[in-house]
């Protein structure tokens, strides 16, 4: 017993999972180091509360961006794309940058950006699905080896998140 709290004790705090909510009075919730959003969960009204999880990923962090704002009121996606952060409606998910933050603004934290950073994996395209989320339903957990590779914006307010998530590959 007494080796396994040794072994706790001594394992990064990465290797947990850690939860961050936020709503647009907040600052941006970002994952520490070396850590990847590997959930999402709306409540309040119009998904006015946004909690992410992150989890550790493999490899070694790299360059960090955050993407363009995603307004409530457009049908933009934002994705963490590569090459180029911003808005790439028509590309998808593509590269190497994960999602490892998350910023609101505006009425019910209805303009969203992500924080994108770069990790050595590869974005498996054949393993993506986009699920909706709202404060109507569960938020997401992502299986192990999956990231969110980017948010699109429907609804009042920004109320339904199509969240899409993708398995990844080591480079």
């Amino acid at each position: 017993m007494r080796w396994l709290l040794i072994i706790l004790l001594l394992l990064p705090a990465t290797a947990f999972a850690q939860s961050f909510t936020l709503s647009e009075e907040d600052p941006p919730a970002a994952c520490p180091t070396g850590t990847a959003v590997a959930g999402f969960q709306c409540s309040g009204d119009f998904c006015d509360n946004i909690t992410i999880t992150c989890r550790a990923i493999a490899g070694r962090a790299g360059v960090t961006d955050w993407t363009e704002w995603v307004e409530a009121d457009g049908q933009d996606t934002a994705w963490c794309s590569n090459p180029g952060l911003g808005i790439t409606s028509g590309d998808g998910p593509i590269g190497d940058f994960v999602m490892t933050g998350l910023a609101c603004r505006g009425d019910n934290c209805d303009d969203i950006s992500l924080q994108c950073t770069r990790f050595p994996v590869q974005i498996d395209r054949a393993t993506c699905i986009t699920t909706r989320h709202s404060d109507e339903n569960r938020g997401v957990g992502l299986p192990p080896g999956h990231v969110i590779a980017g948010i699109r914006c429907s609804g009042r307010h920004c109320d339904n998140k199509d969240i899409t998530y993708c398995g990844t590959n080591p480079l």
